[in-house]
């Protein structure tokens, strides 16, 4: 602790105080406070101490200050040093402290202790306790009187105010209207209003001045009314005279009042009936019933608060009153399992609201008899006597069974009981099965549900005493088709069962097969029936001939006329009940007149409660073209969402109905297309030592009409000569002469196979065979490859072929342009095997040039351009070729045209002049050496020769 005088000296007044510090460390201290602490202590020097105005006071000297931070600090003396020499200066009521920043300067706090200064931080650090509250509800009392639709009350509040000033103080009766003015005892002012935000009135109470002392809260002591903690000793207390009104739901009376939570409260009631039960249906406390003298009945609630809500309603009669009064809550569930049987089961929550339970009495629904269950734990049930057999008959009574505890209850006791009626069929009485009373019970509330096993016709007639309430979501999963609740038994809600009428509802598609004589249809039914057993289908099928109807394990046949002559029915076999859900498809024909190009057709309609709009397919045949006439239709509209069915050749034809009551109709032209068969042939020849292998793929294609004999044509002695075998699917197929087995102009034989069974659409066939090859391999020989052919006649078209080469390495072959007909001459094929050419037409000798092999690899020769320049005078033809090429041969052989002259054959590459290897025969090849420069890269070939002039006619 250090301590000292602080001097202010201006130029015409000084002044000084004595102030002590004590070393704090204080985290985070701003320097905002610092500056305001220090305009404090300003203004602070301000005060005069002293009367001598300009006297110079003396500053005593300070005590030594701690060596280190570490040592305690000492606290300050009790009486503050005096200064030398002005003996008159006194004491500054104000203490003043040292505090240290979080920089470690000394800041002056003033004013404050070191206990409050360490309240302040338990303040701030939430360590101190919670506020006292600002004021107590010591009592509440309502004590009034009921008739039929209000309650008058006196209501008293008991308020103890905790704290000076405005206090508010919530007392809800929200539903209540007050009839006089407020009145208040107690100190201090008060007011009284409704808080529509509270949904409540409000009471403002504060004391009066001389109650609530100066005010300072510091202050405990200045009133000797005032206990401790700030209130005195006289309590505020408030009445008000209210009136609320009363509902009445079956019988029964409701006050609804929202209270405040209150140390004591108490609601006191008079009811205009001597013999009433009541109860609690929302709020807290304890309900009690007491009779007066005067025939009337004193309901009390003891320790009321919330919502409160005080039912009250006459008591039954024959009820037994006693000390102990029982509240039954249930939840019953009636399960309707046909029109002769039906089962109940309750839940009940019994209470006794004074003596412990230990035993009580049961009555079940009229006519129904108590089924045994298995035993709870500690509760047994008894039949006290027989099943009522005179309630079957509308007789009042039913069975009693007898609930016994184990040990007596003072809470709630649930049970669980269960009623069986095996009703009269020829019975036409209501039923009763939701009566299950609680012999005594003051209040018998709850809810009943129905259930049911199949599809059956429920009517109920009800009374006040009970009324139908919504379903909710989690009732769909549980069968529960209607819920009401009770307020009272035995109830008054009746049932009646009765078969409920046979509903058939049908969702059909057709699917129509066309062809040039008949129409197929097939129609899938989607059935689904509800309510009572239906006995059969029917149908109106129209000119439609019946075939059959599937699946027929359900079904009794034969088929009956229904009531009109186009109608069919179809009755289920005695004692099978159809399922809920059931898939039949319908098949039936009819004929289509011969040669007709137009027609119309209708559809079967299956007969039901309801038929959904059916979706119609047509299904023309591969040789039949189907137009719908749009402008005639009736009754369908076009879905474009079809799409081709694999395996036919026509797009599928989709319709919808309009699910009206007049019948579809639909109207189409037709057109018979006869069969057309198109083929194209692709083969592939390997060359061996001493053989030729040859391997043609026929690619047919058959639309409109299926065939399964085919006709083809090859060069004459093949099929004895040769190996030849045809096969499809890798099965061998028979090959004979053909029925009109000629042989062609052209040398060529017709042969014939038969494929397992009718085509149409596309398939392969392979046909297979050699030839003989003799060949020395040094020198070119010209070569003859036969091919078969598919006959191109009539409605039988040959599309065109191919051939691909298989060559030993270095191996080459070329058309033989010298004995090709022009018209015939094979095309390469660009990509692929270098070896591979097409025809547009039917070839079936082509011929080639097979040359040897040159010891290295062929490689390909590509010709970016090509200039052809002639001379042409009355006695010679010159022509200049210029070819651009590019190749990685060593040599290049040309063709050149017929009629060349052997010695005027000159050729240069890029402008040099080279040898080439001469005309083998007139008009034949020569072959060019290409320079080891000139390959792989762009070079130009350019070949002079002279032709014989054309001769003049």
């Amino acid at each position: 602790m250090a301590g000292g005088w602080i001097h202010w000296k201006g130029p015409d007044f000084g002044s000084s105080f004595l102030y002590s510090a004590q070393r704090f460390y204080v985290r985070r201290l701003g320097v905002r406070a610092r500056f305001l602490w220090l305009a404090v202590v300003a203004l602070i020097g301000l005060w005069p101490v002293a009367d001598a105005r300009g006297q110079t006071v003396e500053e005593p000297q300070s005590a030594a200050a701690p060596s280190s931070a570490a040592e305690t600090p000492k606290l300050p003396a009790t009486d503050a040093p005096t200064p030398a020499g002005n003996a008159a200066a006194e004491r500054s009521p104000l203490d003043t402290f040292l505090l240290r920043d979080s920089k470690g300067n000394l800041v002056p706090v003033l004013g404050m202790s070191f206990e409050e200064f360490e309240q302040l931080l338990r303040q701030k650090k939430g360590l101190s306790p919670a506020a006292p509250p600002s004021f107590t509800l010591e009592r509440l009392s309502l004590v009034g009187t009921a008739n039929e639709k209000t309650a008058d009350l006196e209501v008293k509040a008991t308020i103890r105010v905790r704290q000076a000033g405005w206090v508010r103080v919530p007392l809800g009766l929200g539903s209540a209207v007050v009839r006089q003015q407020p009145k208040h005892e107690g100190p201090g002012d008060f007011v009284f209003d409704f808080d529509a935000a509270l949904g409540g009135y409000v009471c403002e109470v504060k004391e009066s001045s001389e109650a609530a002392g100066s005010g300072d809260p510091r202050r405990t002591g200045s009133d000797p009314r005032r206990t401790a903690n700030g209130s005195g000793d006289q309590p505020h207390v408030v009445t008000l005279h209210i009136s609320v009104g009363l509902t009445s739901i079956a019988g029964e009376q409701r006050l609804a009042l929202p209270l405040p939570q209150a140390t004591e409260s108490t609601l006191r009631l008079s009811v205009w009936e001597p013999n009433i039960e009541a109860s609690l249906a929302g709020g807290n406390g304890i309900v009690t019933t007491r009779a007066t003298d005067d025939r009337k009945t004193e309901i009390t609630v003891v320790g009321a608060a919330g919502d409160v809500q005080l039912a009250w309603r006459p008591k039954p009669p024959g009820a037994v009153t006693g000390t102990g009064q029982l509240d039954a809550n249930g939840e019953i569930s009636v399960r309707v399992q046909s029109e002769h049987r039906i089962t109940s089961d309750a839940r009940l929550r019994v209470r006794s609201y004074g003596t412990a339970l230990e035993t009580f009495r049961v009555r079940l629904p009229p006519g129904m008899e108590y089924l045994p269950l298995p035993a709870g734990a500690g509760i047994h049930v008894t039949p006290v006597d027989a099943p009522a057999k005179s309630a079957a008959k509308g007789g009042p009574g039913g069975q009693l069974v007898e609930v016994r505890l184990d040990k007596p209850a003072t809470g709630v006791t649930e049970v669980v009981l269960r009623a069986s009626r095996e009703a009269d069929a020829g019975s036409a009485a209501p039923l009763m099965p939701a009566r299950f009373e609680v012999l005594g019970a003051i209040r018998q509330r709850g809810t009943i549900d129905f259930l049911m096993d199949g599809e059956w016709q429920l009517d109920w007639s009800e009374d006040k005493s009970v009324h139908r309430i919504d379903l909710t979501p989690d009732t769909a999963a549980a069968r529960v088709v209607a819920r009401f609740e009770y307020f009272r038994q035995p109830c008054g809600l009746a049932l009646k069962v009765t078969a409920r009428p046979s509903r058939v509802s049908v969702e059909p598609m057709h699917m129509v097969f066309i062809d040039a004589q008949h129409v197929r249809i097939e129609t899938l039914l989607k059935y689904r029936f509800r309510g009572s057993r239906a006995t059969g289908l029917s149908f109106a099928l129209g000119d439609w001939k019946f075939d059959r109807l599937m699946p027929d394990a359900l079904l009794d046949f034969p088929v009956k006329r229904g009531k009109a002559d186009e109608e069919l029915y179809v009755p289920f076999r005695a004692g099978v009940a159809p399922p809920t859900e059931l898939e039949l498809k319908l098949e039936a024909h009819r004929a289509l007149p011969a040669s007709a190009d137009r027609f119309a057709l209708s559809f079967p309609r299956p007969l039901a409660d309801i038929v959904a709009p059916a979706t119609i397919l047509f299904f023309a045949a591969d040789n039949l073209e189907l137009t719908p006439d749009a402008a005639e239709l009736v009754g369908l509209s076009p879905d474009p969402s079809a799409a081709r069915i694999a395996g036919r050749e026509h797009a599928t034809l989709a319709f919808r109905d309009f699910g009206g009551g007049e019948p579809a109709q639909f109207v189409g032209k037709m057109r018979l297309l006869s069969r057309t068969t198109t083929a194209e042939a692709r083969a592939k020849v390997r060359i061996e030592r001493q053989q030729l292998q040859i391997e043609q793929v026929l690619e047919y294609r058959v639309a409109h009409e299926p065939q399964q004999t085919f006709v083809l044509l090859c060069p004459s002695g093949l099929p004895a000569a040769g190996d030849l075998q045809v096969s499809m699917n890798e099965e061998p197929l028979t090959v004979l002469p053909a029925a009109d087995a000629k042989t062609t102009s052209d040398g060529l034989e017709r042969i014939q196979f038969s494929t397992p069974v009718e085509q149409i659409g596309s398939f392969r066939v392979t046909v297979s065979y050699w030839v003989p090859l003799i060949w020395d391999r040094k020198s070119s020989l010209p070569l003859e490859v036969p091919l078969i052919l598919p006959v191109d006649e009539g409605k039988e078209q040959f599309t065109g072929q191919h051939i691909e080469f298989v060559l030993p390495e270095g191996m080459a072959v070329e058309p033989d342009a010298d004995r090709i007909e022009e018209t015939a001459q094979p095309v390469p094929l660009s990509g692929g095997s270098p070896h591979a050419y097409s025809w547009s037409g039917p070839v079936a000798l082509s011929r080639w040039t097979l040359e040897p092999g040159q010891g290295t690899q062929a490689a390909p020769t590509t010709v970016l351009q090509m200039w052809v320049q002639t001379w042409l005078t009355p006695q010679i033809r010159r022509e200049r070729v210029a070819l651009g090429i590019t190749t990685l041969q060593e040599s290049v052989r040309i063709k050149l045209p017929k009629g060349v002259r052997g010695d005027s054959v000159q050729t240069a590459i890029n402008g040099q002049e080279v040898a080439h290897g001469g005309l083998r025969d007139a008009g034949g090849h020569i072959a060019i050496n290409l320079p080891a420069a000139a390959r792989g890269r762009e070079c130009v070939l350019e070949v002079y020769y002279t032709l014989e002039p054309p001769v003049s006619t």
